[in-house]
């Protein structure tokens, strides 16, 4: 059996009491710097919107100069959509480290630990219950052809 591989995986998926480093103090400033965050993201996006108006209301609709107008506001949108994606990516790699590392066995789960439960004997792996099961489920020929 591959106590340590499952100790890993199971460490992995649901954490451990080792593992939660994080204290209140730091929640609650990592709930406030979200919160905060948003907010800017919010005054960043009315921000934008307040200059594509602008631009559409000065140089588009009056007329002076359409074609610069046009420019600008399809520059400051894909600017924005940019630096969007930027900071979407970079938070996606901050998750990913942030995550433990599944393969790192705790303390109390080291191979000396793991070792004593099999005494020392050699278990082999358990074969597939599945195999050659299909064998054994009776077949019935509905349209008379085979």
């Amino acid at each position: 059996m591959n106590l340590e591989q499952t100790a890993a995986s199971l460490a992995g998926q649901y954490g451990t009491e080792f593992d939660r480093s994080v204290t209140g103090w730091e929640k609650f400033f990592n709930a406030i710097g979200k919160f905060g965050f948003g907010g800017f993201c919010a005054v960043v996006v009315v921000g934008i919107i307040g200059l594509i108006y602008t631009i559409i209301t000065r140089f588009i609709l009056s007329g002076n100069n359409p074609i610069v107008g046009t420019l600008l506001a399809l520059f400051i949108v894909f600017a924005a959509l940019t630096l969007s994606w930027v900071i979407f990516n970079e938070s996606k790699k901050d998750n990913k480290t942030s995550l433990p590392n599944p393969l790192s066995l705790p303390p109390e789960l080291d191979s000396a630990n793991t070792s004593r439960l099999t005494d020392g004997a050699h278990i082999p792996a358990p074969t597939s219950v599945t195999e050659n099961t299909t064998n054994l489920l009776p077949t019935k020929n509905k349209t008379g052809e085979l």
